[in-house]
């Protein structure tokens, strides 16, 4: 298959993910309390219905702010970091290099996702239990990734095109920290709407950050160091946030 193999596996693999989720994985709501997809009470047809009741709890409100400016440029770097790195370590022209790289890099990924999900936001949460303090290390490892983007144009090497992946998968412990601050300061009534705004805010960024982030690449990607912009762009927008 050359190199459609991995698009073939992903599918195989979402395929079987999707029967598992249909015949395997049990439905944790009883029957009486699940709503009907079309019940306009709660929303109707419309994902984005739980943004109507934003004003209801500040709580939600400021903690969904910052989830979306946070998560735009995290969500626009995510659609182009394959493309950027393989970019600046001219490995565009060679397929079987890009491919042997992607795939070093996305091992790297997920085992720096797999040390911050299971070590590191444990650890963090047991010796740091100010949240203010964890959403300050949520910054940090998001500026750190935005960061890594600009050292990998200044100095590119195999090193630093992996450090941009690894800080790509360390900013990941942005949302189990944000969801788990959220919601420790909700009801138990509110847990579901809380819950639903936030996604409902992460899903307006995969709409609005491909076009922005991959519209400022395509933008700058031959006006020297202005080819780091999405990175640049992204890291004022971690600092709103």
């Amino acid at each position: 298959f050359g190199i459609k193999a991995p698009f073939f596996a992903f599918v195989i693999t979402m395929v079987i993910a999707l029967l598992w989720l249909i015949f395997i994985v049990d439905e944790t709501l009883t029957k009486e309390n699940r709503v009907k997809i079309n019940d306009q009470e709660h929303g109707g047809h419309n994902p984005l219905s739980p943004l109507m009741k934003l004003k209801e709890n500040k709580v939600i409100l400021w903690v969904s702010i910052m989830a979306l400016i946070t998560c735009i440029p995290e969500s626009g770097i995510d659609d182009m970091i394959s493309s950027y790195t393989d970019d600046i370590l001219s490995l565009c022209d060679n397929d079987k290099k890009a491919a042997n790289f992607n795939a070093i890099s996305g091992v790297s990924m997920g085992v720096t996702m797999l040390i911050s999900q299971l070590i590191v936001i444990p650890l963090l949460a047991k010796y740091f239990p100010n949240d203010i303090f964890l959403f300050f290390l949520v910054l940090l490892a998001i500026l750190g990734f935005m960061s890594s983007g600009i050292i990998a144009y200044l100095w590119p090497g195999y090193v630093t095109g992996i450090l941009i992946w690894v800080m790509f998968g360390l900013s990941f412990i942005t949302s189990p920290i944000t969801n788990g601050c959220l919601a420790k300061r909700l009801t138990a009534k509110e847990q579901g709407l809380g819950m639903g705004i936030l996604h409902a805010m992460k899903g307006l960024t995969f709409a609005i950050a491909p076009y922005t982030f991959g519209g400022l690449y395509d933008l700058f990607s031959n006006k020297g160091i202005l080819k780091t912009m999405p990175f640049m762009f992204g890291f004022i927008f971690v600092l709103i946030g």
